[in-house]
């Protein structure tokens, strides 16, 4: 297979510009300096060089194997030195007037220039060459898909993901405010990182009280199977233990005042109680509610209210309510309603100084936060961003939210006074990834190292035997089998990258070819044909890596699958989440078609006319699409999720955690369950191989910390 490979970069500006202005600077090609108007300052030939070289080059994240190449020109450069330069190039760079970030650092990938930059010609042109928030760009009305011929795969930009998968599986933020589009503080910080528990075993659910005095979380030790419930004074370092036997405990949040514990006890038989207790442990818990459907973020509110997630709204396993409960006579209502394309609204704060609850709403393509009253009548959305809001702190002092990205190690700041986000404050990225979080003050926060593995196996469908793929020491998501090499997704900080593995004598020779916006991927093998997934297009390259078609929607697209004949079928959401139409479209014609069914989340072909379709009820139906007979209507045992549905040539197969399931003569059996703490997050089908492949996580011990964040901008003295 032909991989692609990069050509040379530009590193200088053309005779043509006079001046290049970013941030507080004005750049001075011809004479080499910066400016601020207040400071001047001479740049080394070096640090001129690799700022040009930057700026050009903004659309693309620059390796550090371009720099040797295009800037240094030389075979090798000692990593140390192209270390030392960009630490040299950010402290010229920073001054009174500029203390944002100017050059931003990729985890595992690179640099990138952070700031929009403006070029002024001799002639008075102007080309403004990079922004910080682009507009979004409007769709063309004009057609619903467009194609391409023969275009090598692109490295596609920084814009990526966000999502979860089960346990994790997030994209890349890309924050936008409504209608704010100015540029926000942005500076690089620290933190230092301290210990807060040493025992051994795996730390989740991190909760820190309103009063900042104390941390609820839960605690499984090494070789067993059921967490504990751990209170842990931060002042003292005194831990409060309460377990149950056979029973896991977690923490799901605190009364207003700091006074009492929500918490969630799990048993067998998908047993879940929701119960409380005083901070103390001392004089024992009150159950409050069986909970059907897991609660995972509540909190209590003024005396015997709660307010928390509902899952099953509207009888669908994954859409969820936010819901104010009295808690002595168990009545509800909602303080939201979502609508039914959505992933519904899940509950993130209570916050009590100005009688305000915030929810985040799940859309196909974004994420929106939301303030709202206890009344649910006066709701307000404040904000919108491509990745989760996974938890907010409340700033009284300053009537700001906070909240952090561990995906990408940012600490945004969003000030409710003024409408809009006030700082973004980048921490180093380095290896350690943070899964559980809790801010304790904007300035310090208690959160969990990253307690999974990920790798990615193969299931037999003959004899069920597990084989490891792709057992690497990254975070490899979903994979596709290729003959003998394997098209996966990596998760590398910001990005996630599609990665080729080709099959060498002894293993296989890992490539790169695209990072950006990819959400999903799969493979034709009959055509060998790859296919990547996108909010809103669908890209099909032929062996060559070469991009052969192209489709664009101006909805959502919520789900792709390549169809037994070689079609490719798909559903896309309409605009606000509304509505959803399923598609069918023929790489050969290049036409597309649309199928007599509405508001399905997954679909695949069966024998003849028969179309096997997931509702947005999680029902799984067979119907004759010309007939419209119906040959099938079933539920699921368990909760099920569309990405983790595959069909092979004779069954559908489902997966939930460590169990998969197989269709047989129209009832649901267990297929097989997976050993040693495995569990299935993405799940794909290989003809050629008869397997299933699966995107795993496999628990193992992690560590309870405390972040003492510094988060004003640093000032540096040259």
């Amino acid at each position: 297979m032909e991989l692609i490979t990069n050509e040379m970069k530009e590193v200088s500006f053309s005779r043509t510009v006079k001046e290049v202005r970013f941030g507080a600077w004005v750049l001075d090609p011809k004479l080499q300096t910066i400016y601020d108007g207040e400071v001047t300052r001479e740049l080394e030939p070096l640090l001129f060089k690799i700022l040009c070289y930057l700026i050009i080059n903004n659309q693309q994240i620059i390796t550090r194997q371009d720099l040797v190449e295009d800037v240094w020109c030389q075979n090798y450069v000692d990593d140390n030195a192209i270390n030392r330069a960009m630490s040299e190039l950010r402290k010229v760079l920073k001054s009174h007037k500029q203390r944002g970030l100017v050059v931003k650092t990729h985890y595992r990938k690179g640099y990138s220039f952070f700031l929009s930059a403006e070029v002024i010609y001799f002639d008075k042109q102007t080309e403004v060459i990079n922004t910080l928030t682009p507009s979004k760009e409007e769709p063309d009305n004009t057609q619903s898909f467009s194609t391409s011929n023969s275009i090598k795969l692109p490295l596609i930009g920084s814009v990526c993901l966000a999502a979860l998968v089960s346990i994790f599986f997030i994209y890349k933020p890309v924050l936008s405010t409504e209608p704010e589009t100015e540029v926000v503080s942005s500076f690089e910080s620290n933190y230092e990182e301290h210990v807060l528990s040493w025992l051994d075993g795996e730390y989740a659910n991190v909760f820190s009280s309103p009063d900042a005095k104390q941390v609820a979380f839960s605690f499984t030790p090494t070789g067993l199977s059921n967490a504990n419930l751990v209170i842990k004074d931060l002042d003292s370092g005194i831990e409060r233990k309460l377990a149950v036997s056979e029973k896991s405990i977690s923490p799901i949040g605190w009364d207003e005042d700091s006074s009492r514990l929500f918490y969630r006890v799990d048993g067998a038989d998908e047993v879940c109680e929701i119960w409380s207790a005083d901070a103390d442990l001392e004089s024992g818990g009150d159950k409050l509610f069986d909970c059907k459907d897991r609660i995972y973020r509540g909190s209590g509110v003024g005396e015997g209210h709660f307010i928390y997630s509902k899952y099953n709204y509207r009888q669908r396993d994954q859409l969820s309510v936010v819901t104010y409960r009295t808690l002595d006579t168990g009545n509800e209502f909602q303080l939201t309603s979502p609508n039914l394309n959505s992933y519904g609204d899940r509950f993130l704060l209570y916050e009590p100084s100005i009688r305000r609850v915030f929810f985040e709403r799940r859309q196909h393509d974004i994420k929106e936060l939301y303030m709202t009253d206890l009344d649910g009548s006066d709701k307000t959305k404040i904000f919108s961003a491509s990745s989760s809001f996974w938890e907010l702190k409340y700033v009284k002092s300053t009537n700001s939210l906070v909240w952090f990205d561990n995906r990408t190690n940012l600490i945004y700041t969003y000030s409710i006074g003024e409408n809009k986000l006030s700082s973004i404050a980048q921490l180093p990225l380095d290896t350690v990834t943070y899964l559980g979080h809790s801010f304790i003050s904007e300035s310090k926060m208690v959160a969990t190292t990253f307690p999974h593995e990920q790798s990615i196996y193969t299931l037999s469908l003959d004899d069920k035997s597990l084989t490891p793929l792709i057992n690497e020491k990254y975070i490899d998501i979903k994979a596709v089998r290729a003959g003998d090499d394997v098209y996966f997704f990596r998760v590398q900080g910001e990005e996630v990258v599609v990665m080729y593995a080709e099959k060498s004598e002894g293993g296989y020779r890992y490539s790169e070819l695209a990072g950006g916006i990819n959400q999903d991927i799969l493979y034709d093998y009959n055509n060998k044909l790859l296919i990547l997934k996108a909010d809103r297009s669908i890209k099909v390259f032929n062996e060559a890596n070469e991009l052969i078609d192209e489709i664009i929607e101006q909805g959502v697209i919520s789900d792709v699958n390549v169809l037994k004949n070689g079609d490719i079928g798909y559903i896309v959401v309409g605009e606000g989440g509304v509505g959803s139409h399923s598609y069918v479209y023929s790489v050969s014609s290049r036409k597309k078609s649309r199928l007599p069914i509405k508001n399905n989340v997954w679909f695949d072909t069966g024998d003849g006319n028969r179309l096997f379709y997931l509702t947005s009820d999680d029902r799984l139906k067979l119907i004759d699409i010309e007939t419209r007979e119906e040959y099938l209507d079933i539920d699921f045992p368990t909760r099920v999720l569309k990405h983790l549905i595959v069909k092979s040539e004779a069954h559908i197969y489902y997966a939930n955690g460590n169990i998969i399931y197989r269709l047989v003569d129209g009832e649901w059996t267990v297929f097989t369950q997976l050993e040693g703490g495995i569990n299935v997050i993405n799940m794909s089908y290989s003809s050629q191989h008869k397997q299933l492949v699966l995107g795993t996580l496999k628990r193992k011990n992690n560590q309870l910390v405390l972040l003492d964040i510094n988060v004003e901008p640093q000032s540096t003295s040259l």
